[in-house]
């Protein structure tokens, strides 16, 4: 009874706000409207609401279809395809990892990475001791660059023929090449992530998703009215973004640089669309997440319409990010 009652509910909220809307607009115009619905996106209690009927388990993702799990310590994959709000189990299979345990941080440690990464290319043109072909992942992504790891080459690939094979693998994802087949038959690697954890997956809930989901519409409104103090307190003292030619800014510099844009005092229209946010397995048992999202900005003197990534911790239910594209 309860279940059916929930929706009726949120249905009737959602109603009454719409017509404290309309009222808002016909009294007091426009921008009244826009300031209530920029105070509703940044309370918690709104996205827990929201976000009621939905798995976030294994975090919000909107164009996101197949989550794929390895959990290096009982060597398994399995892939959960994203259906509606729900998720189904697909695919499993044993896999070959590093031989060595922990993170990947160098270039032949023989150890597999834990984190979140994409599949960016499928690759049929490899070497028989890969087997038929391999999916190639995003490492070393860009939190893992802002963490001084190195390395290249972390695949999703089968094995050799032979029955001399090794029982671990370099750094790499492994297993028997019938599985391969099936699990490439299953998933769109354009559509998918890849979630690599030491142990047992950590899987999140509502209230964390909520919490991120309002720290990013405060983020984004204290950027959008130049509120300096506001938006540089989302930023992790230990913040530290990567620049074209290897250039490092740390907190300090990137605190500075947005004092200059901040003070021009310039109007923004900022717009986020296609929300990704990924819980991110580590080593150091930390809430860390990666969003993904489409960012459309626009000022007087720049714009720009592109993917946005953040790599945060949530700390005391809210984020603070530690590195961004």
């Amino acid at each position: 009874m309860f279940q059916k009652i929930l929706p009726f509910l949120f249905v009737l909220q959602t109603a009454i706000f719409g017509n404290m809307l309309v009222d808002l607009y016909r009294t007091d115009g426009i921008q009244a409207v826009e300031n209530e619905i920029n105070k509703t996106l940044q309370d918690v209690n709104y996205w827990k609401t929201s976000l009621s009927a939905v798995d976030l388990s294994y975090g919000y993702l909107s164009d996101i279809d197949y989550v794929l799990i390895s959990q290096k310590s009982n060597t398994n994959l399995k892939v959960l395809k994203k259906l509606n709000q729900n998720y189904q189990e697909v695919f499993n299979s044993k896999v070959l990892v590093g031989e060595a345990q922990g993170d990947k941080r160098v270039e032949g440690d023989l150890k597999t990475p834990v984190g979140v990464y994409e599949l960016i290319r499928r690759n049929t043109e490899v070497d028989s001791f890969y087997g038929p072909l391999a999916l190639v992942t995003s490492y070393p992504n860009l939190y893992d660059l802002s963490q001084s790891k190195n390395g290249h080459g972390i695949w999703i690939h089968g094995v050799p023929e032979a029955n001399n094979r090794e029982k671990v693998t370099q750094g790499c994802i492994a297993m028997e090449n019938d599985a391969l087949l099936l699990l490439d038959s299953i998933i769109d690697h354009k559509k998918s992530v890849l979630l690599i954890s030491e142990n047992e997956f950590e899987k999140t809930n509502a209230n964390e998703i909520a919490s991120i989901f309002a720290s990013i519409y405060a983020w984004k409104h204290s950027w959008k009215i130049n509120d300096l103090e506001t938006y540089m307190s989302f930023y992790d003292k230990d913040f530290l973004r990567l620049k074209k030619g290897g250039v490092r800014e740390d907190y300090d510099f990137f605190h500075r640089y947005k004092r200059i844009i901040f003070n021009r005092n310039e109007p923004k229209q900022i717009e986020f669309s296609n929300i990704n946010i990924i819980p991110y397995p580590n080593i150091s048992n930390k809430k860390i997440f990666k969003i993904d999202m489409h960012q459309d900005y626009w000022a007087p003197s720049y714009q720009s319409s592109s993917k946005k990534t953040l790599y945060i911790e949530l700390k005391n239910g809210k984020m603070s990010i530690l590195t961004e594209s």
